[in-house]
């Protein structure tokens, strides 16, 4: 059973009214990205301060989350990645967007533009400000994703004892 999740990015408010395409050159250089429906793609204006994508595959923090922390950290990578829209998978070193992968139309798939975020699948990340930032089943509001996935990692260590959220409700 698929574990989905929805990626937002806070759009920099020099960005809205621009109209921009996803240039698979600028992912990050240890990602592989099956190109083979690329033209598919179209261009996104961009008219909203909240852009998000719907992700299918392993979206709890340890799977998509740690691409996300680990491959795209920095908010041009982020933009670059969200305009080639919605994914099957964006996770390891592998990047399957349904668009440039299935075939898929670009209007079906296309990212989603919006004014607040809303929690409508298992998970939900948002990158802002410089950080990314998570909520789901197993957080009770906002939960900073890098210390969410150290404390995992420490706890494991440890004697893989129950892991509490520490989350940030602001």
């Amino acid at each position: 059973m698929a574990t989905r999740s929805t990626i937002c990015l806070v759009l920099r408010k020099e960005d809205i009214g621009k109209e921009l395409k996803f240039d698979e050159t600028k992912l990050p250089k240890d990602v592989m990205y099956s190109n083979e429906y690329l033209q598919m793609v179209g261009s996104v204006k961009l008219e909203k301060p909240i852009l998000q994508i719907y992700h299918y595959w392993d979206g709890y923090p340890q799977g998509v989350g740690y691409t996300l922390l680990e491959k795209f950290n920095d908010y041009d990578t982020i933009l670059n990645l969200m305009l080639g829209g919605d994914a099957s998978s964006i996770n390891g070193d592998v990047i399957q967007q349904y668009c440039a992968w299935g075939g898929e139309d670009w209007d079906s798939v296309q990212p989603y533009q919006t004014d607040e975020f809303t929690l409508t699948e298992d998970f939900i990340y948002k990158f802002e400000d410089g950080e990314w930032w998570f909520d789901g089943y197993d957080c009770d509001g906002w939960c900073n994703l890098k210390d969410y996935l150290s404390n995992m990692e420490n706890e494991s260590e440890d004697d893989n004892e129950d892991i509490e959220v520490d989350c940030d409700n602001d």
